[in-house]
């Protein structure tokens, strides 16, 4: 079950950082790596997007971080060019 809940996360997680940016770079803080152990996005993330999105956008995470359990919150945000 909680494999099923980290490939659901990895899936709407995915999905929104590609309908919420148009920009060719993105910063992710605190990328989701796994969800009580089960992997999310282990050093995985930038590929999720260019292979869901069919673009070659920068993808620069800084920090990853442990999420025990899928409904904890997540925010994007945007910052004048940031």
């Amino acid at each position: 079950m909680i494999w099923r809940e980290a490939a659901k996360l990895s899936h709407n997680i995915t999905a929104s950082l590609i309908s919420s940016t148009s920009e060719d770079q993105i910063l992710i803080l605190n990328a989701p790596d796994n969800l009580r152990g089960v992997p999310v996005f282990h050093n995985g993330l930038p590929e999720a997007l260019k292979y869901f999105e069919n673009r070659n956008q920068q993808v620069e995470i800084v920090a990853y971080q442990r999420v025990q359990s899928a409904n904890d919150s997540i925010s994007l945000s945007e910052s004048g060019d940031a």
